[in-house]
């Protein structure tokens, strides 16, 4: 598997998390989305140690859990899986989840019950998810 990035400027700066830029990756690699849903940016990125075990296990494993997406094309579940996969080249997979009724819910229900988040970091998920999910 090779990576995406040209051998004489590195423009997505490696694996280093803190300066990939999701928005610029999506869209010139992937068409498959026309954006990212705000209630999936409300999420907090895990930390570079975590994305550093994600990279390593998506190059032995493969990407095991699909990308979500919404009927309006926008990235809601995944963005540090599409991340770790642009880095190591790795082809994504994306389930359309049109049934979807509130997003924001959706949102907080799949990353809440999986994620490690300090308690800080949960209430200023929750707050969003509630001022979001009241647009």
């Amino acid at each position: 598997m090779s990576n995406n990035f040209d051998d004489d400027e590195d423009q997505y700066f490696g694996s280093d998390l803190a300066r990939l830029d999701l928005l610029k990756i999506i869209s010139d690699h992937y068409p498959e989305f026309d954006g990212v849903h705000p209630a999936c940016l409300t999420i907090p990125m895990i930390d570079q140690l975590g994305f550093d075990e994600m990279i390593e296990d998506i190059q032995g494993n493969g990407l095991r859990h699909s990308l979500l997406r919404t009927k309006d094309r926008l990235l809601l579940d995944g963005k540090v899986r599409l991340l770790a996969c642009y880095v190591v080249g790795q082809e994504i997979h994306v389930k359309d989840d049109s049934g979807i009724v509130d997003p924001w819910q959706q949102v907080y229900r799949l990353n809440l019950c999986r994620r490690s988040l300090t308690p800080s970091q949960v209430l200023q998920v929750k707050s969003e998810i509630e001022a979001g999910a009241g647009q």
